[in-house]
């Protein structure tokens, strides 16, 4: 039987083991293959393909067809993604949630995104 574990953390474990917060074997037994992904802040070209990847998700969901308007793409694009991926998609989700209709606009995302977005702006 085999069995392969996969897991991720946003700390270097590396230096988790050298600092003795992380046990040296236990690392060694799951640093087998390590993919280095680094934040969507650091990669803003990927923002716009993977927010409409989970539109494409939600339109197969709900059976309606949601887009972005360009100033929510403006909006997606300028916000600074501390949350990485799992972030965008759930600014999606609620975006989704929360339009009138299926253009999403900048209104139709939470609160919290637009404030981020205007501390970054400054």
């Amino acid at each position: 039987m085999a069995f392969r574990l996969v897991c991720a953390s946003n700390k270097s474990v590396k230096n988790l083991v050298e600092t003795g917060a992380f046990r040296k074997d236990l690392y060694y037994r799951i640093a087998a293959v390590q993919l280095v992904i680094p934040p969507l802040r650091d990669r803003p070209e990927d923002i716009l393909p993977l927010a409409n990847h989970f539109l494409e998700q939600k339109t197969k969901t709900m059976k309606k067809r949601f887009t972005l308007s360009r100033a929510a793409e403006h909006l997606l694009c300028r916000h600074p993604w501390p949350g990485y991926v799992r972030q965008l998609r759930d600014a999606i989700t609620i975006a989704v949630i929360s339009a009138e209709v299926t253009l999403i606009e900048p209104a139709d995302f939470s609160p919290a995104l637009e404030q981020k977005r205007s501390k970054r702006v400054r």
